[in-house]
């Protein structure tokens, strides 16, 4: 059911866009949706009842909410009824229903924000299935929890397990997907392993018979593998898809609709498939052309279908990622927008503000969809301050704006606060100064908070600071022990050491009358960092070569 590639694939995807192409990873679940943006927050829309949105309430949204506040998710998972996500620190989250412990926290009852498993930092990758969940860590170890009633954990011994237990103790497992009832988990070496639920042949081990331990399947020649809804998909090395299991609807794709305990090779025999995704009845797939194909029972993004070949779904060639789960497919084009498509849509797990079906896919628009709405946003640099202006047309219940401030792009700080009227219908104006832009790029955005918490942003602008004026010589650079500073003007100053990845080192004020100062650089490591020098008259930042 669920399968979710290696972490770096994301982190190398990982790009800032300000407008409405701004999602990184997506996630279905039935009935509900999760994505991942590009800015690193993660937000879900769809049915609620049991906190699987992970937004602290079981009430249930047509449009994306934000999940708490981080920005720093990874990689995330939606199973039937629960989720399991990454961070980028590579710590491991949940929330959701927890009968049968399928949280991992070590006891039972429902989760409505996220919390942390354990306090390991080591998680690569995790996969939510129907009652159970796997994940593989950094060091190719192979764990499982929830229920294990099939023997799907892959251990034999309790019906089920509140924390993560190891699989065995191999440690050169690569990915693993977890299904209805079953697991498919592969090896470094591409070796095929399952376990688990096999009345229908989803295994593939050329048997009916269930698995309380990992088989393996044919030989080592295995790329990916999505273990789905009593069937289980593969493709091998050579980009050829393979599958086995219940062919109710030609899910197997394969010309005929006879089950099969071993893998079967897919009608057209291609050698160009990049990945795959199964919901209850209906595969997507994907080529390497960017094209999406389909086969089984349900709505293909182009068409209703029922036929078992696969066939090509519409005519664009610019998919990059594909989700399906028993009702709803989520998918990702090239330019990081996100779309969705369903039959029925029940909860608004399509994310467009709407509980309407759609057969075709429509976009899951980047802004949330809050009760305010913007006219403008701009600003301008004036004696040296940066003067923001904003006015929006109409408000309901908001509570007040956030101006936020980046002389990257990517990394913002929140700068000042403004209260909003709240409920109004007429045009309402605001301004706020920002004393201190930095040299070169300033960007800022406004975030509206409502009063249930919920927020979304403006659109970012961007002022170029021209004062070239230099207010410190730094030397030398490339430093090894001490760097010196030394300045041109008078009157207090306060200096930030910053690392690449954001994290404040260091911070001193300077008394007015100094004109030098050092700073020892000896116990850093070796690496670029970022020297912040502020004064009254603002911001300047220096890049830093530490050998």
């Amino acid at each position: 059911m669920k399968r979710l590639f290696t972490p770096l694939l994301f982190v190398i995807a990982f790009a800032v866009n300000g407008n409405a192409q701004c999602w990184q990873q997506v996630s279905s679940g039935p009935l509900f949706s999760l994505g991942i943006k590009t800015d690193g927050t993660l937000w879900a829309w769809g049915l609620n009842t049991d906190g699987q949105l992970g937004v602290g309430n079981t009430t249930s949204y047509n449009y994306p909410v934000q999940v708490g506040t981080s920005n720093d998710w990874l990689l995330v998972s939606a199973g039937y009824d629960r989720v399991h996500a990454i961070k980028t620190d590579f710590t491991l989250w949940v929330w959701g229903n927890n009968n049968n412990g399928k949280l991992g926290t070590g006891s039972y009852g429902f989760v409505y924000s996220p919390v942390q498993i354990g306090t390991g930092n080591d998680w690569q990758s995790v996969a939510a299935g129907g009652s159970h969940s796997m994940a593989v860590k950094w060091d190719g170890t192979l764990w499982g929890w929830g229920d294990n009633f099939y023997g799907q954990v892959g251990i034999t011994g309790a019906p089920n397990y509140t924390t993560p237990q190891q699989v065995g103790t191999d440690n050169d497992w690569r990915m693993v997907s977890a299904g209805f009832g079953h697991t498919m988990a592969i090896k470094s070496n591409n070796s095929l392993w399952a376990c688990g639920y096999n009345e229908f042949g989803q295994l593939g081990t050329g048997d009916n018979n269930n698995k309380n331990i990992l088989t393996q399947v044919g030989v080592a020649e295995w790329q990916t593998a999505e273990a789905s809804y009593l069937s289980s998909h593969l493709i091998k090395t050579n980009n050829t898809i393979w599958s086995c299991g219940r062919n109710d609807f030609g899910r197997l794709g394969n010309g005929n609709n006879t089950d099969s305990n071993v893998p079967v090779q897919e009608i057209t025999l291609a050698t160009d498939w990049a990945s795959v995704s199964s919901g209850q009845t209906l595969v997507l797939a994907q080529k390497n052309d960017g094209s999406l194909w389909s086969w089984g029972y349900g709505p293909n993004g182009a068409s209703y279908i029922n036929q078992n070949t696969p066939a090509q779904a519409g005519t664009e060639t610019d998919w990059t990622q594909v989700s399906v789960t028993w009702n709803h497919t989520l998918a990702i084009k090239t330019g990081n927008t996100a779309w969705a498509w369903g039959d029925p849509t029940e909860a608004g797990e399509l994310g467009n503000g709407t509980n309407t079906t759609s057969t075709s896919p429509v976009q899951v628009s980047c802004l949330a969809i809050l009760p305010v709405t913007w006219l403008f946003v701009n600003g301008q640099l004036q004696n040296g301050n940066a003067i923001i202006k904003w006015a929006t047309a109409s408000e309901s219940n908001t509570d007040k704006f956030e101006i936020e401030h980046s002389s990257n792009g990517i990394n913002y700080n929140k700068v000042g606060t403004r209260a909003a009227t709240g409920n109004s219908n007429t045009t309402k104006q605001y301004e706020f100064v920002h004393p201190s832009p930095v040299n070169g790029k300033n960007f800022y955005r406004i975030k509206q908070i409502d009063l249930d918490g919920r927020f979304t942003y403006s659109s970012i602008i961007v002022l170029q600071n021209n004062d070239t004026r230099t207010k410190a010589i730094i030397a030398p650079n490339p430093v090894i022990n001490t760097l010196s500073l030394f300045f041109s003007e008078t009157g207090t100053k306060t200096i930030q050491l910053v690392s690449m990845d954001g994290r404040l080192l260091l911070t001193q004020t300077i008394n007015g009358s100094n004109s030098t100062h050092t700073i020892n650089m000896q116990p850093l490591p070796a690496g670029m960092y970022v020297l912040r020098l502020i004064t009254s008259k603002g911001t300047d930042t220096y890049k830093i070569n530490k050998q």
